[in-house]
């Protein structure tokens, strides 16, 4: 577990403790610079699902606006999109639950960027979660 950089003691870690009381934080709030979160595993997996609670419920939920969700081989460089996060207007744990689907992509690595330029958005960006999980299946022979 780790991401780029962790805003005052909201690390990694947080992110992945079953306790949607905690969250994890990138340091402050970027423009023009890629964020990003990594969940590494031991094994090559599929993935089927990412499922990420924001963890703010107000107004900064739109910071994660576009947030890519990557299933990636680290061993090959290949990477997968499962998908981009588009913020939701209801700002409850359930409203700000977010379910991507990674349609079984493989690999050894599931990745969260972001990046907002201030050509295109109007709110600067960092990777907060309350948590995140990835619900896979392990496979023996790796063929991507």
């Amino acid at each position: 577990m780790s991401q780029i950089s962790t805003y005052r003691e909201y690390k990694a870690e947080l992110a992945i403790d079953n306790d949607v009381e905690t969250k994890s934080e990138t340091t402050g709030y970027s423009w023009n610079a890629e964020l990003w979160f990594k969940m590494q595993f031991d094994a090559f997996l599929c993935f089927s699902e990412v499922v990420i609670i924001q963890s703010h419920l107000n107004w900064n939920a739109d910071r994660m606006e576009d947030a890519k969700i990557f299933v990636v081989n680290t061993d090959t460089g290949i990477v997968h999109l499962c998908g981009v996060l588009k913020v939701g207007p209801v700002m409850t744990i359930e409203g700000q639950t977010y379910h991507i689907s990674c349609h079984l992509r493989c690999g050894n690595e599931v990745k969260v960027t972001l990046q907002h330029d201030k050509v295109f958005y109007s709110r600067d960006a960092t990777i907060h979660m309350r948590e995140i999980s990835a619900f896979a299946k392990g496979i023996r022979d790796i063929n991507l």
